[in-house]
């Protein structure tokens, strides 16, 4: 009797082992948990420009670039141009991450460029012979530079309307030369956004100080 008690209980055994061993995997384990991919946010540097400081950061590369520009001359006896000096005009680069050799921006003190009573930037470029090409000028005066994704410094300039007051415009690299984009103040107040569509087409629809 005891004899197959036994053999009942091991052949019980025997099953639930067999059963045990061949139970299907289950068809959709739990995959790896996805790491989420967050975009990176790009941050803006703003650099201020002081209004009175003309840094004496010139090389030969930079005066080279505004000779071939035709912003000045080195010639002390060309009275068809103004003369090449720091104490005239002060430099920047196209980027933060840009050497002077790919371009500048070049800002004058007051009463250059054909007279007039406020500052004016300039903004050389290389065409694709190498050659410096003055790609921009506009009659007003520089308050910031700020970087972009687009590499190219975002220009932040102040106008005189003679009905307002001033105007500060931001200005956005593209296609090769800046373009007027948003009105981002007036009379150094902040312009609402939803202000900016319609002060567009009244200011930059048809930018009136520089091309």
């Amino acid at each position: 009797m005891k004899s197959k008690i036994s053999l009942s209980v091991l052949a019980f055994l025997t099953i639930l082992v067999s059963a045990c061993s061949t139970e299907p995997e289950p068809n959709n384990p739990d995959p790896t948990p996805e790491i989420e991919q967050v975009d990176s946010v790009f941050v803006v540097e703003r650099l201020e420009i002081e209004p009175n400081n003309f840094p004496s950061n010139f090389n030969d590369t930079i005066w080279n670039l505004l000779e071939e520009g035709k912003v000045c001359t080195p010639d002390s006896n060309n009275y068809q141009m103004l003369f090449c000096s720091s104490d005239l005009f002060r430099v920047f680069p196209l980027g933060k991450n840009k050497g002077y050799s790919e371009g500048i921006i070049c800002e004058s003190r007051s009463l250059m460029f054909n007279g007039g009573i406020s500052k004016n930037v300039v903004v050389i470029t290389k065409d694709g012979d190498k050659k410096a090409v003055r790609v921009d000028h506009f009659l007003g005066k520089l308050l910031d530079l700020e970087t972009d994704p687009s590499g190219y410094y975002k220009l932040i300039m102040s106008y005189r309307d003679s009905q307002i007051g001033t105007i500060a415009v931001a200005h956005q690299f593209e296609d090769g030369y800046y373009k007027p984009k948003e009105v981002i103040e007036i009379n150094d107040f902040f312009v609402k956004e939803e202000a900016k569509d319609s002060l567009f087409d009244v200011y930059l629809k048809d930018f009136s100080w520089g091309h």
